[in-house]
């Protein structure tokens, strides 16, 4: 028993190292993922995610995660892009939309003006991020739509955040 309780922490261990942020050199600073959209371990990572979410007590500790997996989602919407995983690009593109909304929402809560306005700038710069994005994407089809309706969500959700 104390083996399979061994192995389960060294596996979450993994995980959580896999999860955890390695910054790349962009305008943002948007975390390189280990585990991406169609990886075998994926789910296991989402599970991941939503177990320490769990471990997040008041509107101010939610708001900073979900800042920082607005980056991940972002960074995962980008690898699904660049590697023209077509079947991941809808639910990317919903999760991203669902992550950055959640954030504002946490944001309007907790009412601190100097990060809602660092949260609108960061909004533009993944705005940018998203043009880039869709050139990127070797089809032209509804996933530039997804892409496009990610980039109104956070022109929506800019004018929503407090100031």
């Amino acid at each position: 028993m104390r083996f399979k309780v061994t192995i389960l922490a060294g596996f979450f261990t993994i995980v959580f190292i896999a999860t955890s942020v390695v910054f790349s050199a962009s305008e943002i600073n948007l975390p390189k993922e280990l585990i991406n959209p169609g990886d075998i371990y994926y789910p296991v990572k989402r599970g991941w995610e939503k177990v320490v979410l769990n471990f997040h007590f008041g509107n101010k500790a939610k708001r900073d995660y979900y800042n920082g997996l607005s980056k991940v989602r972002l960074s995962e919407l980008k690898s699904i892009a660049e590697g023209n995983l077509l079947d991941q690009f809808e639910t990317g593109s919903q999760r991203f939309s669902f992550t950055v909304g959640k954030l504002v929402e946490f944001a309007n809560l907790e009412n601190n003006q100097e990060f809602n306005e660092n949260l609108a700038s960061d909004f533009l710069s993944y705005e940018k991020i998203l043009e880039d994005l869709k050139s990127k994407v070797k089809t032209d089809s509804s996933f530039l739509m997804l892409l496009d309706h990610n980039i109104n969500t956070l022109k929506l959700l800019s004018d929503r955040i407090s100031k």
